[in-house]
């Protein structure tokens, strides 16, 4: 009788350390979860502002005007 008690109560005990184990993993994992998605959002609001930098500088140094550049040459070739 003692022994189907003890055996009953240690099977009680591991059923809830099986319990209390999923309970942690599925918290791991939802954290992990959350964190992956803060990762990616991230991601996305640093192309985001990358993307606003660039289109500022396209807009500062337009393709369209031609810069004249006064070139001093270094050298000369003889004829």
């Amino acid at each position: 009788m003692a022994q189907q008690l003890q055996a009953e109560e240690q099977e009680q005990l591991s059923s809830e350390k099986r319990a209390e184990d999923n309970t942690k993993r599925a918290g791991i994992e939802l954290e992990q979860e959350v964190a992956k998605k803060q990762k990616i959002d991230d991601t996305k609001v640093d192309d985001d502002q990358e993307e606003s930098r660039m289109k500022e500088i396209m807009n500062i140094i337009p393709d369209e005007e031609e810069v004249a550049i006064d070139a001093i040459p270094l050298a000369t070739k003889p004829p």
